[in-house]
């Protein structure tokens, strides 16, 4: 499992232009690829439990990437809990801003982020699989968002999905 995240963690800071994408360990760690292409030490950054899904887009349009993940999170502890949203807005130099967080579906799986509303600004979807739905979070265009709105997962002969209030 570590390694699957460090190979995904290379590749990911590949996309957003760290320097080199090769799986590197040094004496204290994992070591990451550095905006100038030398390795320093990977930082850790907390998202919630079960993290399943991540996405990485320009949310706040100021030409650097940021990242979102979904975290499963359907039967822990005493009972069924909402998934959660993440997300991460990038610096420019391989860090993160503080983690802003959102409540979905129960159950959510994948994530998936673009204009969904035609505005020129980036929103997110999440898939549920507990709750049989979908979530989507409307892009302020300042790297905040909405809270989550609610669409049925009950594609009809149309294909139209039908909207739930929440």
């Amino acid at each position: 499992m570590a390694t699957r995240l460090m190979v995904l963690g290379c590749l990911l800071l590949a996309l957003i232009g760290c320097g080199e994408s090769e799986d590197k360990t040094g004496a204290n760690g994992p070591m990451m690829p550095a905006p100038t292409g030398l390795f320093s030490l990977a930082g850790r950054v907390s998202v919630d439990s079960r993290p399943s899904g991540i996405a990485v887009a320009d949310l706040n349009a100021d030409g650097i990437l940021d990242v979102v993940t979904v975290s499963f999170r359907a039967f822990e502890g005493t009972g069924i809990l909402p998934g959660t949203v993440a997300v991460l807005r990038g610096r420019g130099d391989g860090s993160f801003a503080a983690v802003q967080t959102f409540a979905v579906g129960v159950g959510s799986f994948a994530i998936a982020v673009g204009d969904l509303n035609a505005d020129g600004i980036p929103d997110i979807v999440t898939a549920n699989s507990g709750s049989n739905d979908l979530s989507v979070l409307l892009g302020r265009g300042d790297g905040s968002f909405t809270p989550s709105q609610t669409f049925l997962a009950d594609v009809t002969e149309s294909g139209i999905l039908s909207n739930s209030t929440v």
